[in-house]
């Protein structure tokens, strides 16, 4: 005799909330959203906030399955990715694309979900035709009330200086010609001055805090002895800054507050300083591609300085081709033994220089270790670290970033 719904219904909350199938769903959720809003594809913190939204999403509307009626929660998330929506500048009109996509994405989901079942569990109409009442009911409140959401953020950053103040930014990053005095004194930023450009967003999706952001890109200001920021908020937990110097600034001193971010959650990555409107513009966009770079990383280091990844920003394609080149390049160096990680970041090292006393005082350790390590180094790859240290050096950068597991 078949299972009565109710009684599939509870078998089904509890495997679904499992992390294996919610991360199936999640998938199948965000491939459609993706291939129909390729905005979301093209902005990776976008792109982790609408993740972590459809996760809140299906884990309130699971606990809402078991009871006769539907009470609807707005999750946390679905509201945070609504205020970045309209921090960006965006229309609701892409709030609308990314809804109306989900709606597919779920019914192709539950459609699934009902194929799959079994000759003792409810018919396949029955358990899809409620599942789905439910979940466009969940799907409909959810819009008419982010809506509101939307509308209200926007709303508060709709006073005219902090519109002039983003549009002019926007325009420099285009690189639309501006008359960069005028702007200036719009921006009350030296715009003819060096310039660091930095993003900074928190680790956590979840957590809600731009003011803490705005006090870490003062605080680095303070560091290199500037008082002249530009701070621009575009999401819910992240910042766009700008800090001016007038001379080139000291790269190392945003490297130095790497263990206060590590201690806050927090995320930063710099462009290269360069002085004037192509400064400005130059190092946000490199600062953006370095983002897009780590995002996917399993452990982001708390500070990325383009300079450091470049080579793996430009080669940032195909993952498929990325790993072959890797393998070939560095593959006996990346296996589970643990002795290997102390040899990659000794060779890493001695790339940067090619000097072995300079690595040794890198490192921390004697220059017979070094010298060790780098002949086992040579052993393993079969050539002399002279020959194709371009390409080592590359896929070493990526190995410390990611991780041999990026491998698998």
């Amino acid at each position: 005799m078949p299972r009565s719904l109710d009684e599939w219904l509870r078998g089904f909350v509890v495997d679904s909330a499992r992390s294996d199938v919610t991360d199936h769903f999640i998938d199948v959720v965000v491939t459609g959203i993706s291939d129909s809003v390729p905005l979301v594809s093209d902005d990776a913190v976008l792109r982790e906030e609408v993740i972590s939204s459809i996760r809140g999403h299906w884990l309130y509307f699971l606990d809402t399955l078991s009871t006769d009626r539907q009470q609807f929660s707005m999750p946390r998330q679905a509201t945070t990715l609504v205020r970045t929506i309209a921090h960006r500048g965006m229309e609701v009109t892409v709030l609308l694309k990314i809804y109306r996509a989900a709606y597919k994405g779920v019914f192709s989901y539950l459609t699934e979900v009902s194929n799959a079942l079994e000759r003792d569990d409810p018919s396949p109409h029955d358990v899809l035709a409620f599942l789905w009442t439910r979940g466009e009911r969940w799907l409909d409140e959810s819009i008419d009330q982010l809506i509101e959401v939307f509308y209200a953020e926007r709303a508060a950053i709709t006073d005219v200086a902090r519109r002039r103040q983003r549009a002019i930014i926007d325009a420099v990053i285009a690189g639309e010609t501006i008359d960069a005095t005028v702007a200036s004194n719009t921006l009350r930023y030296p715009l003819t001055q060096w310039h660091t450009a930095a993003i900074a967003w928190m680790d956590d999706p979840d957590v809600s805090d731009t003011s803490t952001l705005i006090a870490v890109a003062s605080s680095l200001a303070s560091d290199l002895g500037t008082s002249s920021v530009l701070t621009a908020p575009v999401g819910a937990r992240d910042v766009w800054f700008w800090l001016a110097t007038a001379t080139p600034p000291d790269v190392d001193v945003v490297r130095s507050v790497i263990k206060p971010l590590q201690d806050n959650g927090i995320h930063l990555v710099t462009g290269i300083p360069a002085p004037g409107l192509a400064g400005f513009r130059g190092g946000h966009l490199q600062a953006q591609a370095v983002q897009q770079l780590v995002l996917p990383a399993a452990d982001i280091p708390a500070v990325v300085v383009y300079s450091d990844v470049e080579l793996l920003c430009l080669t940032d394609g195909s993952r498929d081709l990325r790993r072959a080149m890797i393998a070939r390049e560095i593959g006996p160096l990346c296996t589970d033994d643990k002795s290997m990680t102390p040899i990659r970041e000794t060779l890493l090292a001695y790339l940067a220089t090619r000097n072995v006393e300079e690595t040794a005082s890198t490192l921390f350790v004697h220059k017979n270790t070094v010298r060790y390590r780098l002949g086992k180094a040579e052993e393993l790859l079969g050539h002399p670290l002279s020959e194709r240290a371009t390409e080592v050096d590359l896929a070493l950068r990526y190995v410390a970033l990611f991780g041999v597991e990026a491998l698998r």
